[in-house]
């Protein structure tokens, strides 16, 4: 064999082989309890940055939801109110878009006048008031649909 490649192999094994954790200048050696050195290096503790990175995107997450049911509490709330205030002679849309005027409440049920007569529905049928009359029957609030319409 020629001198470079014998002096290339000495070379190579000459030098540590490095792992992902550990770094290339060599750590203190260790000493014995009673004082002498036991020869070994103990490779430098590298933090890991792994975790470190999705920590930006997990806390993204944790305030989507938080603020997401903050806003559904919200409009539950509103909701409720909604429906607590109820009275006879208001007028009402129902999720399936019937209209009607209150004719009779109880704790979950709702009478409703419509052309063809009464209608029994659930009280948490009612999706908006369209006109609201307050208990003497004036009324006291009309409400506008939340569709857009179009100009003709």
């Amino acid at each position: 064999m020629s001198d470079l490649s014998v002096n290339s192999l000495l070379l190579a094994q000459s030098q540590p082989v490095l792992t992902p954790g550990e770094s290339a200048t060599p750590a203190a050696t260790g000493t014995a309890a009673d004082g002498s050195t036991t020869g070994t290096t103990q490779p430098a503790a590298q933090p890991s940055m792994g975790m470190w990175i999705y920590l930006p995107l997990i806390l993204m997450i944790v305030f989507m939801i938080w603020s997401s049911s903050r806003q559904q509490k919200k409009e539950r709330q509103k909701r409720d109110e909604m429906l607590k205030a109820l009275h006879r002679g208001d007028k009402v849309q129902t999720i399936g878009g019937v209209i009607g005027s209150v004719a009779d409440i109880s704790d979950d049920e709702v009478v409703l006048n419509v052309e063809q007569g009464r209608i029994r529905f659930s009280k948490s049928a009612v999706q908006q008031v369209l006109r609201s009359t307050s208990s003497k029957g004036e009324p006291v609030v009309e409400a506008k649909p939340e569709g857009k319409t179009a100009n003709v």
